[in-house]
Order: structure tokens, then C-alpha cells, then sequence
């Protein structure tokens, strides 16, 4: 009979920790030499509990049930987003302050609040977005969409909206008329080149 440090296999609930190279998985409970199993530091023989099939099968069990368990999980949130879908607009608009401006709730309001919750600019009550210096960062207040393009598309500049201002003062009257009518002329122009 061969001795138990030897062999390759222990009796199901027999415990072989300490008979040198068989080790008793925890799972199946079968006694394997210590190459049937995987290394862990966190163990005081340097191995796993349960053997590498047990362990591979335990680990293809998880993924299983945590693809269907993430299938669920997003399908529960695709749901709240629906049936809530303003409070998601809300917590999104709040994140996006914080990360870019270090604004909380409060301030945003209170930005919104400080012209009537009309935009600083027009002072239409249209969806207000946080106008912000692009040079320095610094946060000046509230402006619709419109305004806040057209800030941005003048590059921050002051004497480049002055001389916008002085462009649209000496212009007549009927100038957006006669723009129109030019565009309406040149798409006209441009069909009957094809």
C-alpha cells in the first residue's frame, strides 16, 4: 500500500493539509496533489481552497450569472431613466456643474434667479445654460443658447462685438429683407446651373 504523501488521492472527507503534497479540495473534497490547484498568496499553504476544475467551473458558474445579472440590472435602469426621465436630466445637469464649474444646485439657481430667470443677455425665459470665461474659467452668469453661441462665436471679444454692434447701426432698415431675398436668389441661381 502506498503512503498517503505519495498518492494522488485521500478519501472524500478526510482532511490532508499537512501530508505534504496532498491537499483536500473544499469543493468536490477530493485529495489532489498540489499542482491540481491554483497559488494564493493569501493562504497559508499557498493555495486556493478548491481545486482548479472546481474552480474553473465555480468561475464559469459566476460569469453566467453575472451576464444575466448585468442584463437585469440594465434593463431595471433603462426603465427609471424612462419613467423618470426628468430627475435624470436634473441629476445629469447637476453632476456636469460640479465637474465643470464647482457649482452646486444652489448656485445654479441663484445664477438663474439673479435676471429674473431670463437670460442676462436677450431676457427671453428660455432654457438658461451657465456662460463661463474661456480664458480664465470663471463662471458670469446665465444665458440662453442663442446668447451663449453667440458670445462664444465672437471669441470672448469685446471689440470684435463692438464692431458687430457698429456693422449691424449703419445698416437700413431692410437689410434682413434683402438677405433673404439674396439667398432666395443664389439657391435659385444654383439650380439652374445643374
Amino acid at each position: 500500500m502506498a503512503s498517503p504523501a505519495n498518492s494522488t488521492r485521500v478519501p472524500p472527507g478526510r482532511k490532508a493539509v499537512n501530508m505534504g503534497d496532498v491537499v483536500t479540495c473544499s469543493r468536490c473534497k477530493a485529495g489532489l496533489s498540489r499542482s491540481a490547484f491554483y497559488k494564493s498568496s493569501y493562504k497559508k499553504n499557498g493555495l486556493q481552497s478548491a481545486c482548479k476544475a472546481c474552480t474553473d467551473a465555480w468561475r464559469a458558474e459566476k460569469k453566467a450569472e453575472s451576464k444575466e445579472f448585468r442584463d437585469r440590472q440594465r434593463a431595471a435602469s433603462r426603465k427609471y431613466a424612462a419613467n423618470n426621465r426628468q430627475k435624470m436630466l436634473d441629476l445629469y445637469r447637476c453632476y456636469n456643474m460640479r465637474r465643470k464649474y464647482g457649482l452646486s444646485a444652489e448656485d445654479v439657481t441663484a445664477f438663474h434667479s439673479a435676471h429674473d430667470d431670463g437670460c442676462a443677455i436677450c431676457g427671453e425665459k428660455k432654457p438658461l445654460s451657465i456662460d463661463h470665461n474661456h480664458a480664465t474659467g470663471q463662471v458670469r452668469g446665465s444665458l440662453c443658447a442663442d446668447c451663449n453661441f453667440g458670445v462664444g462665436n465672437f471669441k470672448d471679444s469685446i471689440s470684435l462685438l463692438a464692431r458687430a454692434v457698429l456693422y449691424l447701426s449703419v445698416q437700413p432698415e431692410h437689410a434682413e429683407a434683402v438677405n433673404i431675398n439674396v439667398r432666395r436668389d443664389r439657391k435659385a441661381s444654383s439650380k439652374g446651373r445643374g
